[in-house]
């Protein structure tokens, strides 16, 4: 059992926040994060608010992450808002390398995925691309990449998380859910 620190009203004498670790402490808006960096990254089996309360932000993270998924910022190229809004699962096969949706070939994926001009580009870490018509059977699956990886002509990148949705990916693992926003 582990605590992350409230963002709204904290405990005194100290009003700093009551988290289980320190580093938490000055991040206290960043709910999300810190209940995977506890739950994913520490194996904590429950995840608790330390301080009476949280704000209607906190709350909304704080359920997002007990209902199995976060919300990722990003920055789609056109073509692909499809994508955003739909929750995507981990793989259970995933890899450390990439983040692969589990939904993205069976129910999100759109008659044809063409080549387009983001295919072959370079996907650096934060990259979402998804697989074009080159692919073969794995046309339409969506990756997020986790390291820079070099281009494939059979990938689309097709935008790109923000700096802050990188900190939750390491914590995102097999099975866990992103949704773009």
């Amino acid at each position: 059992m582990a605590f992350v620190p409230g963002d709204a009203n904290v405990r005194g004498p100290v009003f700093e926040g009551l988290p289980t670790v320190e580093a938490q402490r000055g991040r206290a808006s960043k709910v999300a994060l810190n209940m995977l960096e506890l739950a994913h990254g520490a194996d904590c089996d429950i995840v608790l608010v330390g301080d009476p309360d949280l704000s209607d932000a906190g709350w909304a993270q704080f359920a997002q992450v007990s209902a199995g998924y976060v919300d990722l910022q990003c920055e789609l190229e056109p073509g692909y808002a499809y994508v955003r809004g739909q929750i995507h699962h981990d793989r259970p096969d995933s890899s450390v390398l990439i983040f692969r949706s589990q939904e993205s070939r069976t129910t999100l994926k759109p008659d044809s995925v063409p080549t387009d001009s983001g295919a072959g580009l370079p996907r650096k870490a934060g990259s979402i691309a998804v697989s074009n018509s080159g692919y073969g059977r794995y046309e339409g699956e969506l990756e997020i990449a986790r390291v820079d990886l070099p281009g494939d002509e059979r990938m689309n990148v097709a935008g790109h998380i923000t700096p802050e949705a990188m900190e939750l990916l390491p914590f995102i693992k097999r099975g866990f859910g992103v949704r773009f926003v």
